[in-house]
């Protein structure tokens, strides 16, 4: 008691009350602040978190649900479907359009060789001009 007659605090002096008033305010901002952020949580972040887990928890249900896709209709083929299918040709059209090549190469060549021999030397006018 001495200490505090002798700095003169008491309940009643104004530094005192002051003192009681400011931390009143101020755990009454703080309450404030709380029942805000509480009140944000509840609107904002609990509905959209219970979205996500909803869309998640139902993604993994239906994962579970789901079976392995399995063709249902599958057809028969015989082996000259498939070839046909796969882009083959039979020995025979092979075999055929080989010898036409090897034709209209023969041709080819023919008239190559008939061009290379109609060509003839042309000497340059202007004195001679050799490239080696």
């Amino acid at each position: 008691m001495d200490f505090f007659e002798t700095t003169k605090i008491h309940p009643r002096s104004p530094i005192f009350r002051h003192y009681i008033g400011l931390y009143n305010y101020v755990i009454g901002r703080l309450d404030f602040i709380i029942a805000l952020l509480r009140e944000h949580e509840e609107k904002y972040h609990k509905p959209t978190y219970n979205m996500l887990a909803g869309i998640f928890d139902k993604a993994e249900r239906m994962e579970a649900k789901t079976k392995p896709l399995e063709e249902t209709n599958i057809r028969r083929l015989t082996r000259v479907e498939w070839e046909l299918e796969d882009g083959k040709v039979s020995q025979e059209e092979y075999d055929s359009l080989k010898n036409a090549r090897q034709k209209d190469r023969k041709e080819f060549s023919e008239m190559i060789s008939k061009i290379i021999k109609g060509i003839t030397k042309v000497e340059p006018h202007l004195g001679s001009r050799t490239i080696k």
